[in-house]
Formats: structure tokens, sequence, C-alpha cells
């Protein structure tokens, strides 16, 4: 169930990143970075050695982006729910 909530989070961030201005550039890099990595954790669930890089990461996201991608934010703080639903 979790996990689910968490794919759609994900495609969801996926379109609110194509609909923006973060259509180019090193933000748009680091939070396809940042969803390739979490779909890695999906496929692999058991693999815990980058538990705590990931949620510092998808922190790191939330606050490079709250002022500016308030939408980004919004959905990166859903996605930050969801992990931890799922034990990350």
């Amino acid at each position: 169930m979790q996990s689910e909530k968490l794919r759609q989070s994900l495609e969801e961030l996926r379109t609110a990143i194509n609909a923006s201005d973060l259509a180019d550039g090193p933000a748009r890099e680091n939070l396809n970075r940042l969803i390739s990595d979490i779909e890695g954790k999906l496929a692999n669930p058991d693999d815990t050695a980058r538990h705590a890089t990931l949620v510092d990461n998808v922190k790191d996201s939330i606050q490079q982006l709250e002022l500016e991608h308030p939408r980004a934010t919004t959905i990166l703080n859903q996605i930050m729910a969801a992990l931890g639903g799922v034990g990350i």
C-alpha cells in the first residue's frame, strides 16, 4: 500500500518537474537522480545500506526547492512520509 503511494508521488513529481521551470538545469538533474534512487530502493527493499543517504537527499531537495517550487516541495514531503511508511 505505502509503496504504491510512493510510486504515485514519484509520478506526480515527474509531472511537476516537466510542467515547471525545472525542465532544465541542475535542479531537474538532482530530482531525476533522486527519483531513480527511490525507484531503485523500491526494487531492492532489503538493501538498507543507503537508507540514511536517501532520506538526507530528499530533505536536501526540499530545502533547495521550498521557496521557488512549492508544488515540488509538497510532493517531496509526501515522498518523505511514504518512505517512512515503507520503513526507510
